[in-house]
């Protein structure tokens, strides 16, 4: 699970979990946090069947991006597609980061990298 807010990202593990905090549990289920993504209403849906983890509120980008914009195949794009479109900005992530293994203990370098360009990308923007 990989959370970012303002400044700080933190990416936790649930396979490796003995336990799930409390206050993660609360956070993810406080419906006056918005959790916002492509493909966060999934996620979520994920969390509930694998964890127990109930979202409070999720928001999809690509659904927002089709309503605001009034152009319905933004709902279907992936988040670099749509960041091309709505501001011009690639976003591109090398293979060898998105086929890195997620599951191992500890994170490897690429994943770190990984996470930086997840987080810088919605800085920028």
């Amino acid at each position: 699970m990989q959370i970012c807010m303002a400044h700080h990202c933190l990416i936790f593990q649930l396979l490796h979990a003995e336990t799930i905090p409390e206050s993660l549990v609360y956070f993810l289920a406080n419906p006056e946090f918005t959790f916002v993504g492509m493909g966060v209403k999934d996620d979520a849906d994920k969390l509930l069947d694998d964890y127990q983890l109930r979202v409070g509120r999720t928001l999809g980008l690509g659904q927002t991006a089709a309503e605001k914009f009034q152009v319905p195949d933004f709902e279907r794009r992936e988040l670099k597609r749509l960041a091309m479109r709505l501001i011009g900005k690639v976003m591109e992530k090398p293979k060898h980061i998105t086929l890195s293994k997620w599951d191992t203990k500890k994170l490897s370098y690429n994943m770190r990298v990984s996470m930086l360009m997840f987080h810088l990308s919605w800085v920028c923007c």
